[in-house]
């Protein structure tokens, strides 16, 4: 049930009605305008590229013209050019000797184990080999980098290593 309303509240709900419908139908004619103005956005495009394609592909475009007159360019004027420059090259005795291939001056020697460590302690870095699962490498090999270090003993005058 509703509360009966004073004579200034029915005032107030007819003038609420009056502006809530105004509201609608202003709303409702911009809705109708926008469309209309893409409507009439669409058929002026297509309008345009209708009359575009005509001139291009021969129509007559809606008017008739007359045909379009282009000047010829003044013709410039001509610029005798140089002959060009011919030069026989004769071949004769070239010595290609230089850019011949030539055997590298590697020698590959295969030696032992004890040729290996004699000759590396004969260079002054003696060495030791040390063999891990199948494969053989110098100790130096496991050195780190930045410090190397002799993994040869040091003797000692008590006589234990």
């Amino acid at each position: 049930m509703s509360t009966p309303l004073s004579p200034l509240g029915h005032e107030r709900k007819r003038q609420i009605l009056r502006d809530a419908t105004g509201a609608l139908h202003a709303r409702t004619r911009r809705r109708y305008a926008v469309r209309a103005l893409g409507a009439m956005l669409v058929v002026g495009a297509v309008g345009v590229g209708a009359r575009t394609w005509n001139v291009r592909h021969g129509g007559s475009g809606g008017t008739p013209q007359d045909p379009l007159t282009i000047a010829a360019p003044p013709e410039s004027p001509r610029v005798a050019l140089p002959s060009p420059l011919i030069e026989i090259v004769t071949t004769g005795n070239v010595d290609l000797s230089r850019y011949e291939a030539r055997e590298p001056r590697v020698r590959v020697e295969f030696i032992d184990d004890t040729t290996l460590l004699s000759d590396l302690a004969a260079g002054g870095t003696p060495d030791g080999l040390v063999r891990v699962g199948g494969r053989t490498m110098l100790s130096s090999d496991l050195l780190p980098k930045d410090k190397p270090q002799s993994l040869s003993p040091v003797p000692t005058t008590s006589g234990s290593v």
